[in-house]
């Protein structure tokens, strides 16, 4: 009697288990492949980007300012600026041109003091060197900061005329020195191409 009760519960679970073995443990998921350096954004060579005179006015102060065409343009009325960047390029990773009226007061008060400002604050590795530093025959400034791989720059330039002030600048930075970090394209070229940019900023 106790082997035919045993029989029957055998039979019982294998009906309810429909026969089959028990299931293997799931493989664990294996890591996202990294992505490959073209499926990474890259920013566009703008270095050969025509220029063409444009006008502004920002907290009473007109000025004109060589600029590329088809730009994404933001105003902040507030702090004073304008901000300009491609509007088919990655804004992170491309050229960014901003033009800000300043108060002479605020200005640096020599050339190696405006210097001081293109480095600071300092945090790139390898760290960032001024590439050019001169007076303008308006009274203002230009001055050039990059990285020696290429991964960066800053053209800054200040423009006067009387009581008024412009500071025009242009950032491009693909890199923080990652291995898979790229530097920018064409790199020397745009780099003066920016130049041509902050330098042509005129007050009216």
């Amino acid at each position: 009697m106790l082997r035919l009760l045993t029989l029957c519960s055998f039979a019982l679970l294998v009906a309810c288990d429909g026969g089959s073995p028990p299931a293997a443990d799931k493989p664990a998921d294996k890591p996202a492949a990294k992505p490959a350096d073209s499926e990474k954004p890259q920013p566009k060579d703008r270095s050969q980007a025509a220029l063409t005179t444009t006008k502004e006015t920002m907290a009473g102060v007109a000025f004109s300012i060589d600029l590329p065409a088809d730009l994404k343009r933001d105003v902040n009325d507030r702090d004073k600026y304008v901000n300009w960047t491609f509007a088919d390029g990655n804004p992170f990773i491309e050229p960014s041109i901003t033009a800000k009226v300043v108060e002479p007061m605020m200005l640096p008060r020599d050339l190696e003091a405006f210097a001081r400002s293109l480095v600071s604050p300092g945090n790139d590795k390898p760290p960032l060197v001024v590439a050019r530093k001169e007076e303008l025959p308006d009274g203002g400034m230009i001055g050039v900061s990059e990285r020696s791989d290429g991964q960066f720059f800053k053209v800054e330039a200040i423009h006067r005329a009387g009581d008024k002030a412009v500071r025009c600048t242009v950032i491009q930075r693909t890199g923080t020195g990652r291995p898979d970090d790229k530097p920018i394209p064409s790199f020397a070229a745009t780099r003066a191409w920016a130049e041509k940019i902050c330098g042509s900023v005129k007050l009216e």
